[in-house]
C-alpha cells in the first residue's frame, strides 16, 4: 500500500481564474506580442512575479497556470522573430550551466515517473519541464 504522504492527484477540481487577473494576463499576452524585442521580458517578468500561482483554467484536467500561458506567449514570439530574421535566439551561445541546468531538469522530471510509475506522474513532470526550461 502506498503511503498517504507519496500520491500524485488531488489539487484543484475547478477554473479558478480571478477577472482582473485574467485581464492582466491579457494584457502582458498583448505586450509580449507588440513591445520591442528588447523590451518583451518586462511584461513576463511582471506577470510572472505579480500573478499569485493558484490562478489556474482547468481544461481536462489540465491545469493551466497563467505562466504557462505567459511562457507560451513568448515561446511563439520567440519562434517567429526567428523565422523573420537571422538573428540567434541564443546570442551569447549554450554554455556548461546551460547544459547543468538542463541535465538538473531532466533527471528531476524523471524521477517521479520512474518512481511512482504513474501516468499522472507524467503529467505532472511534462509540466514542471514548461515551467522550468
Amino acid at each position: 500500500m502506498q503511503p498517504e504522504n507519496l500520491r500524485f492527484g488531488g489539487g484543484a477540481t475547478e477554473t479558478l481564474l480571478h477577472p482582473v487577473v485574467a485581464i492582466a494576463m491579457l494584457i502582458a499576452i498583448a505586450m509580449i506580442f507588440l513591445l520591442p524585442r528588447k523590451h518583451v521580458i518586462l511584461p513576463l517578468l511582471v506577470g510572472t512575479f505579480l500573478i499569485p500561482l493558484p490562478q489556474q483554467i482547468l481544461v481536462m484536467g489540465l491545469h493551466g497556470f497563467v505562466i504557462r500561458f505567459l511562457i507560451a506567449a513568448g515561446v511563439v514570439r520567440m519562434v517567429a522573430t526567428k523565422l523573420q530574421s537571422s538573428t540567434a535566439i541564443l546570442p551569447g551561445g549554450f554554455h556548461s550551466l546551460d547544459f547543468a541546468f538542463l541535465f538538473w531538469a531532466l533527471f528531476k522530471a524523471l524521477a517521479p515517473i520512474l518512481l511512482f510509475r504513474d501516468p499522472s506522474a507524467a503529467v505532472n513532470s511534462s509540466g514542471f519541464l514548461v515551467d522550468s526550461l
